[in-house]
């Protein structure tokens, strides 16, 4: 019975552990917790650098920080009845993840000045780089836009010379339509004229043909 007690309080209390586990780490995984925190962080690392003077505007720093999540972390214990000490040892167990290690060290630097330099100068690393990186995109995006401007430029100038192309193709057919249609005019007048000239040559013949008769009679 000894041992089976031994082993139910072991099993209960390996539970009770995982479970405070899970709370915390939850809690610190929460928005509540992370946005007042990274934006601590990220408002404040850009101060520190990777040297090994411990300037006085990091420990002021440092003080504030440990005000900021000391307040953060009583009203989460109050609000779930958590003692200090069973959050401690829950945050001393770590968890697996990433996320997980990254959360539970924030609460270990709040007390550990040299862990929470650690933290914000790997943190200004961290902005660095992405600064750098989006500078970059924003560089291969400009250039990007210059070379389709170019392209656009160069297919804009070469429809302009398609279409002075095609105009002149329908100027000059223009122009030879008109021609030919003038030639055609000219030869119809022509004909007409030559037409109306034998029409009345035959008239005339045909009215002087009886006075000649007449004056071949009186003779």
């Amino acid at each position: 019975r000894l041992t089976f007690k031994i082993l139910a309080d072991m099993d209960a209390a390996k539970e009770r552990s995982e479970w405070l586990l899970d709370v915390v780490v939850g809690f610190l995984k929460s928005p509540s917790y992370t946005v007042p925190v990274m934006g601590f962080i990220d408002e404040h690392c850009i101060v520190f650098d990777d040297d090994d003077e411990n300037k006085f505007a990091y420990t002021e720093l440092h003080e504030d920080f440990k005000r900021v999540v000391d307040k953060l972390l009583d009203d989460f214990l109050e609000e779930i009845g958590l003692t200090p000490e069973e959050f401690t040892e829950a945050c001393l167990k770590g968890g697996n993840s990433h996320l997980e290690r990254f959360s539970l060290n924030q609460i270990l630097a709040v007390d550990d000045f040299l862990s929470f330099k650690r933290m914000m100068v790997k943190r200004n690393k961290e902005l660095e780089l992405e600064v750098l990186r989006h500078m970059k995109r924003m560089q291969d995006k400009k250039g990007q836009l210059v070379e389709e401007e170019k392209e656009e430029q160069v297919s804009s100038e070469e429809t302009g010379d398609e279409d002075d192309d095609d105009l002149q193709k329908a100027i000059k057919l223009s122009k030879e339509s008109f021609a030919a249609e003038a030639d055609d005019s000219d030869a119809a007048l022509e004909e007409a004229i030559r037409l109306s000239l034998e029409t009345m040559g035959e008239a005339a013949a045909g009215e002087s043909s009886p006075a000649v008769k007449q004056a071949q009679l009186l003779k």
